[in-house]
């Protein structure tokens, strides 16, 4: 396995990635917990340690799933996880304030089964807080070692821009697509 660094950040990961989007369930028909479990030791034995999830995957659900099969196993793994808000009922909420992510990063750390994120992404951007009250959040977290990196997620290049003005990010997911980059550049 290949391994690289995110940024500057010394958070080394493999160049696969394992995705945890079905474990959360919901969206994806019948999906068996034992075998999402057995799924993140098999990444890890063959040297995957970057498994990637998000708050929102089944309402938390993937990133309870991770943090069972981690454990004793927890230094061998690179967690990414996401927030944007949280469920109200059937209901998204997007909150990117600074109290929400400092109150959902906690309840993120707790169904994950640890006490440090390897890196932080901002999901999705949210129009109605400013990208420097988002950034300050995350840079507070990093200050206080809760996480070691951080990043964002579906931001489009002017997003991203203010976003670093703010914080050194380390990473970017994003949807591009050799049909549609004017995806990423709108936003």
């Amino acid at each position: 396995m290949e391994y690289q660094e995110l940024g500057s950040s010394g958070v080394r990961v493999s160049e696969v990635c394992l995705g945890t989007w079905t474990m959360g369930g919901k969206f994806w028909g019948e999906v068996h917990d034992e075998e999402s479990i057995e799924a993140v030791k098999a990444a890890l034995d063959v040297g995957m340690n970057f498994i990637d999830t998000a708050h929102s995957y089944g309402r938390g659900h993937s990133e309870e799933i991770i943090g069972q099969a981690l454990k004793g196993r927890r230094e061998e793994a690179v967690i990414c996880t996401k927030v944007s808000g949280w469920w109200d009922g059937d209901d998204y909420v997007y909150d990117c304030s600074y109290d929400a992510i400092m109150r959902l990063v906690e309840e993120g750390l707790k169904r994950l089964q640890t006490d440090y994120l390897d890196l932080y992404l901002i999901h999705d951007y949210d129009p109605k807080v400013p990208i420097k009250e988002t950034m300050g959040a995350l840079q507070k977290l990093k200050d206080e070692k809760v996480i070691r990196a951080v990043g964002v997620s579906n931001y489009g290049l002017k997003k991203l821009e203010e976003a670093s003005k703010h914080i050194e990010l380390h990473a970017g997911e994003y949807h591009l697509n050799m049909f549609k980059r004017e995806q990423f550049l709108a936003i």
